[in-house]
């Protein structure tokens, strides 16, 4: 185990920029984490969501008994508001313009009332394609499975869960490159 890993620590560390090349596994990981760290975080406020999401999901369409479609779509809806705070807060608060030091008291605060709008409606853009994109998939994933499983919530959940992978691939995009540009 040991000695794969020292293998693939050495692989890896072979595709680094040479000043990389000499430090060990805790310097790595401080690396990595810098490099990759809003794509981690990214993932984080995701999956985070995901669970807000499907707990809405189930509770609209098993507790309150509302259709799958609506209940879908008010769970997707109210996860899109949430998805914005955090990825604000959190992921890409580094990328938001700082007017004044004086001015940002919280990360969140950070940006004018414009900016911030501005913002807001980028990501309701890019959520709607994204929406898109997990509705979509959601709606023919179940179409098709409810032909081939017995079970309905197996295949609501399966359903669920491609569609929120399409729905993350149009999110990151949108996000990374447009909504929360540098």
């Amino acid at each position: 185990m040991s000695s794969q890993l020292s293998l693939l620590t050495a692989s890896f560390k072979a595709k680094l920029p040479n000043g990389y090349r000499g430090k060990n596994h805790k310097q790595l990981s401080q690396v990595i984490w810098l490099k990759y760290h809003e794509s981690m975080r990214f993932l984080l406020v995701g999956a985070g969501v995901f669970v807000v999401d499907f707990s809405l999901f189930l509770l609209l369409s098993n507790v309150f008994e509302l259709a799958l479609m609506p209940a879908r779509v008010t769970a997707f809806i109210i996860s899109v508001g949430l998805s914005w705070g955090a990825n604000r807060c959190w992921t890409f608060k580094g990328r938001c313009k700082v007017p004044s030091k004086e001015h940002a008291k919280a990360s969140c605060e950070v940006g004018s009332h414009q900016q911030k709008l501005k913002q807001l409606g980028k990501h309701l853009c890019v959520a709607s394609f994204a929406a898109l994109a997990n509705l979509s998939v959601f709606y023919w994933v179940n179409i098709v499975l409810i032909q081939l499983v017995d079970d309905v919530s197996i295949s609501r959940f399966i359903g669920f869960a491609i569609g929120v992978l399409a729905g993350l691939v149009v999110n990151w995009l949108g996000a990374n490159y447009w909504t929360f540009s540098k």
